[in-house]
């Protein structure tokens, strides 16, 4: 046991010991103030509008009934938000895109010359013009241009511009006639066919323009085509499922900046399976680098592995990028900075 002497060292060298370190200028640094930190006000609390209407949400916006909206605006609305001084703009690169599907299981769909005729009949210049106001840029890798494995830089081809001439060659090439009677492309074995493109009813402005614009690629190529209003829960529901569908408009974002969905998406072994391989593409090249994709621990490999399958979709065509847009949000700075 210790003794009171003892005790009375120890409790005595304990509050030496504390205020020398109170009062050391090496143990205890007054933390430096950094001259830009926002200081007060606070705010007390945030109040969540839910506004159905995209123009509406601008309008209260513009009124300052809000600070900012969590979603992004359509460009048509940027022109006349730039113009309000207590309203800022983020803009960023999308991390995706959107694409129209195609079912690459049904004649002659199945025939990846028709897919990429189509491609090259695809004017995609002209959806970054008339559909999204120039607020978006041409794409044609699957992987979208954020990602850093992204080779769209790299590609030694594009489908950006109307090259119609180019298709029409290719169909011949692959044995494609034109219906006398009709004025129709007929497929190979000489049968006819027509081209459905889908569209989700609520975005007629973009989705069914940039269709539209896919169903006059289409026509340029002489194919019986048009476009398709549907509801979007349907058509994906049949997407998932593997049913019947010709070609879908509809677009999607990807959270991170990895790559392993292309095994995923486009794997011959999931063109049966629910929810995985929508485009029902199958092609033993591609299937070849899924390996090396997933399992390789070495960057070069990788990288070797997903630039040669996105030169593959690129060739085959199982799903075409219409366009890669910038988000844009809107928020007003009369009130709070530092955004």
């Amino acid at each position: 046991m210790l003794t009171y002497r003892v005790k009375r060292l120890v409790a005595i060298s304990l509050v030496a010991a504390f205020l020398f370190m109170a009062v050391s200028p090496v143990l205890s640094n007054a933390v430096t103030v950094p001259s830009d930190l926002n200081v007060g006000p606070y705010v007390d609390k945030i109040v969540f509008k839910v506004i159905a209407s995209q123009g509406t949400v601008i309008l209260a916006l513009q009124s300052g009934e809000i600070e900012m909206d969590n979603s992004f605006f359509d460009p048509l609305y940027y022109a006349s938000l730039d113009l309000d001084p207590d309203i800022d703009i983020f803009r960023a690169l999308r991390n995706g895109y959107g694409h129209i599907t195609i079912n690459t299981r049904d004649y002659p769909l199945n025939i990846s010359a028709f897919r990429r005729a189509f491609a090259y009949a695809f004017d995609k210049t002209a959806v970054t013009s008339s559909i999204m106001d120039g607020y978006s840029q041409e794409q044609d890798s699957l992987v979208p241009y954020p990602n850093s494995w992204c080779i769209e830089d790299d590609m030694p081809y594009h489908y950006y511009s109307d090259q119609t001439a180019i298709g029409q060659q290719i169909l011949v090439d692959a044995g494609f006639t034109i219906d006398s009677g009709t004025g129709f492309l007929l497929a190979p074995d000489g049968s006819p066919f027509d081209v459905v493109i889908e569209y989700a009813s609520s975005s007629p402005e973009i989705a069914g323009g940039t269709a539209q614009i896919g169903v006059d690629a289409l026509r340029a190529l002489d194919v019986d085509a048009r476009t398709l209003s549907a509801e979007f829960n349907e058509y994906i529901s049949r997407l998932d499922s593997h049913g019947d569908y010709d070609m879908v408009f509809y677009a999607f974002n990807f959270g991170s900046d990895s790559v392993s969905w292309l095994a995923r998406e486009y794997w011959s072994e999931y063109a049966d399976t629910p929810y995985q391989n929508p485009t029902n593409f199958r092609t033993a090249t591609y299937d070849s680098w899924i390996d090396q994709l997933l399992y390789s621990t070495v960057y070069e490999e990788v990288y070797e592995a997903a630039s040669e399958m996105q030169m593959i979709l690129q060739y085959n065509v199982p799903r075409l990028v219409v366009y890669e847009n910038e988000y844009m949000q809107g928020y007003r700075t009369d009130t709070f900075e530092g955004h």
